[in-house]
């Protein structure tokens, strides 16, 4: 009867461990879902990487073997978002509008900066960024979650497994009390399995993927190994795209590093992303600030804290309030000096409000800047003293390039005008050198003040003689050029008239002074004459001798003009004739002209030459 009890008792225990280790089966069949639920998000994960990857690809290069790769990755994610719909739909859903968020802003980018690779490579990696952020804590809190679950499943199993050991335990001593035979068949069909199991599932938990699991027999403990199986393929698989996944991260995160400029990425709310190294390089003294998380606003406070950025003589709060409307409205390229070093900051919208920003050091283009412009100085401070050796219309026409500076000659109708001092050679014997210097130097910039109002080119001085001419380099025609060429040396007269009442007046001379002028209009070769190494700018010919030999036969305080200067002045000028006059070297005799004045009063100058 006892017997009879203590197997009842057994069979009842052993139908007890038998629902029990049933439980623990559909536990880690639960676990195997979970595992696959796992493998499908670290899966959706992965292929969003790949896809990320060659999208991004395809918008910087556009080429056809990127939009293949593109379409291909495309395909897969959608599968694997199936997958996980049929376990997680809610969560499959979201992606989803996150994937076709990130897909819009891609290709937002590629149209607006397909002329510019470089800002749509910024652009189009910052979006991949930003979305894969999103898209990877999303999945990342649903894996968790599973493991979670799988841990606490796998917990169970293992209580439960131990109970069923305890229960083994018991009945095994009570088989040793009904006998050895039916303790060996408990022991042999139960114990030993659920140990391999059990030890099989401690060695996974702790990382050892090639533990031996026990063969899959037609029972229920074949069923937990069969199970446990499948549980170390799916860690893994879970690994090997754990891997591919990180080696896609630093595959993209060594593009953004391998830019030369300085690469950060603000979010909406003006807060870093991520940046390469080149941005602490470029500002070494704040590279403690500049991480992940922290404000723009914080940044700028930590450049003018520490005295790095130039302020340009505007205050704290000035320059931080410009940056800001900058960065907020991005628009051209402003330039800033940080400890010695020019950064050009190129700033740009995302289609989601974030911000991506360029910085470029611009230090030895500035540097060359720089130097060229004290360059130009010299040069312009050296240009400025060698233009008091030359007529303004030659400095100008050399110095814009409008006349090369070599010897080169062409025949031109100029009007040449012939100045002189009459008596000069006694003054000389009665002034001392110095107050003859000054007084020289006195008339002949006064006259040549007069000159450059009516546009002549001087020649040159041959000691108290001025020699100029119109029509080169600039004209306005020859009778344009005769009439201002006349209306100067009235207006010459007339200065010479006044400065010999003022030197009267103060005792530097006794008798007035006066002088001769002559004017001749007629074919010249003009240009420069003399050598390779030096040369001058003047006019050659018998227009030249002939207005000289006019000069020498003008009236002292007159003008004496030619038939052809007279020609083109008649109309605007009163002249005398004053008959043919014997010139040296010319066969002919030359009819002359003496100017007595305007026929109207002209702007400059008075209505007649002065009287003698």
């Amino acid at each position: 009867m006892l017997s009879g009890v203590l197997i009842a008792i057994t069979a009842g225990v052993t139908f007890f461990l038998i629902a029990k280790l049933n439980d623990n089966s559909r536990a880690v069949a639960r676990n195997v879902e979970l595992a696959a639920e796992i493998n499908i998000a670290q899966d959706v994960r992965d292929e969003f990487g790949q896809y990320r990857y060659w999208i991004t690809d395809l918008a910087v290069s556009l080429l056809r073997q990127s939009e293949v790769n593109a379409n291909a990755a495309r395909e897969r994610l959608l599968r694997r978002l199936d997958d996980l719909a049929g376990y997680r739909p809610d969560v499959a859903a979201a992606l989803r509008e996150k994937i076709a968020e990130f897909e819009k802003a891609a290709m937002h980018a590629v149209e607006l900066y397909t002329d510019d690779k470089r800002v749509l490579g910024n652009t189009v990696l910052a979006q991949a960024r930003l979305h894969s952020v999103t898209i990877n804590d999303r999945l990342s809190t649903l894996i968790d979650d599973l493991h979670h679950e799988v841990v606490e499943g796998r917990d169970r199993v293992v209580a439960d497994v131990v109970q069923a050991t305890h229960i083994a335990y018991l009945i095994v001593a009570v088989a040793i009390i009904l006998g050895m035979a039916a303790t060996l068949v408990v022991l042999g069909s139960i114990l030993v399995p659920l140990r391999r199991i059990v030890s099989a599932m401690e060695g996974i938990t702790a990382g050892n993927l090639n533990v031996p699991i026990p063969a899959a027999a037609r029972n229920e403990i074949g069923t937990m190994a069969h199970t446990l199986r499948l549980f170390r393929e799916s860690i893994v698989e879970r690994t090997r795209l754990a891997e591919e996944g990180d080696r896609q991260r630093r595959m993209i995160e060594t593009s953004i590093e391998t830019i030369p400029d300085g690469f950060v990425l603000y979010d909406r709310v003006d807060r870093l992303v991520l940046c390469n190294s080149k941005v602490r390089d470029l500002t070494p003294d704040i590279a403690d600030v500049i991480v992940p998380g922290v404000a723009f606003v914080s940044i700028l406070r930590a450049l003018v804290d520490r005295k790095i950025v130039d302020l340009d003589r505007q205050s704290a709060e000035e320059w931080i309030a410009e940056r800001l409307r900058q960065h907020s409205d991005p628009e051209g390229f402003p330039v800033y000096l940080f400890n010695g070093t020019w950064l050009r900051i190129s700033e740009r919208r995302t289609p989601d409000g974030s911000t991506v920003s360029v910085l470029t050091d611009i230090t030895e283009l500035k540097q060359r800047e720089h130097e060229l412009t004290e360059k130009s100085a010299a040069l312009a401070a050296l240009s400025s003293k060698l233009a008091k050796y030359l007529a303004p219309q030659i400095y100008e026409s050399i110095f814009t390039g409008q006349q090369d500076v070599k010897i080169v000659s062409k025949r031109k109708k100029l009007t040449v005008c012939f100045s002189d001092l009459v008596g000069f050679t006694e003054m000389t014997d009665k002034m001392e050198s110095e107050d003859l210097t000054q007084l020289l130097n006195y008339y002949l910039t006064e006259m040549s003040k007069i000159a450059q109002q009516y546009g002549a080119t001087i020649d040159k001085y041959v000691g108290d003689a001025i020699i100029m001419f119109f029509g080169d380099p600039a004209t306005r025609g020859v009778k344009e050029d005769a009439l201002a060429c006349v209306q100067m040396a009235i207006a010459m007269q007339e200065r010479v008239g006044e400065l010999a009442e003022e030197w009267r007046h103060t005792g530097i001379l006794e008798t007035p002074l006066r002088c001769r002028i002559g004017i001749h209009t007629g074919y010249c070769t003009v240009g420069n004459f003399g050598s390779e190494d030096r040369m001058d700018y003047t006019m050659v010919g018998g227009t030249v001798n002939l207005a000289s030999r006019l000069e020498h036969e003008a009236p002292p305080g007159g003008v004496l003009i030619s038939f052809e200067t007279y020609a083109h002045v008649k109309d605007d000028m009163r002249c005398e004739e004053r008959g043919h006059v014997q010139i040296k070297g010319i066969a002919q005799p030359v009819a002359t002209y003496a100017v007595v004045g305007l026929k109207r009063r002209a702007r400059h100058g008075r209505s007649r030459l002065p009287s003698g």
